[in-house]
């Protein structure tokens, strides 16, 4: 240690002439966020300000910002600005959020409340079947007619429409949407629906 204090010590007026501009630059910067200097900061280590009028050469000063990578907070790796993390640490966190989510869901589907929910669910459909009857249903609403006419528009259709026109759940919507044929009495809704009629 000792070697390299002294080779340190006689280098060091060649050390002061190169961070010289680096620390006014720093203190420069500094200043700029703050609202009370008015003025710019003394350069007493490069002298620039007593060259500027005794018409003397400057001494250059850093001329861009520096500007921090920005880092995956897991990883540490490089990733662009606007993001917190990496693709596959955003993948693993959010694995393992689902998975937890998802748990969560499965405890509350199974609680007294939901179970009511559904029973009560199950009532009314059940009402609405013993109530419905297919000599209630136009003569040109036929299963022939759905399967031409109806099923390939409902692809087009938003789930919340069908949701609202039926009232479903927006699960079933979507199952209907891809193909499931429902139960005949939504037939004349999805009919009105899509403005459809013999």
């Amino acid at each position: 240690m000792a070697d390299l204090a002294i080779q340190l010590a006689e280098t060091a007026s060649t050390w002061a002439r190169l961070v010289a501009p680096l620390a006014e630059w720093a203190a420069k910067e500094i200043a700029s966020t703050t609202k009370i200097r008015r003025q710019p900061p003394q350069t007493r280590l490069t002298q620039n300000r007593k060259r500027a009028l005794t018409g003397g050469t400057f001494i250059p000063s850093p001329t861009n910002s520096v500007t921090l990578q920005n880092m995956c907070s897991v990883c540490g790796n490089e990733i662009r600005n606007g993001i917190e993390q990496c693709w596959f640490c955003a993948m693993e966190v959010s694995t393992r959020r689902l998975t937890r989510v998802a748990s969560e869901g499965r405890v509350v589907s199974h609680t007294d409340k939901a179970a009511a929910k559904r029973s009560k669910t199950q009532l009314a459909n059940h009402a609405t079947l013993q109530e419905w009857s297919a000599s209630d249903q136009p003569s040109w609403l036929t299963a022939k007619f759905y399967a031409e006419k109806m099923q390939p528009l409902l692809a087009d259709l938003p789930n919340g429409a069908i949701v609202r026109h039926l009232t479903v759940s927006r699960g079933y919507a979507n199952e209907i949407r891809h193909g499931r044929v429902p139960h005949p009495r939504h037939w004349q809704s999805l009919a009105k629906l899509l403005r459809l009629s013999e």
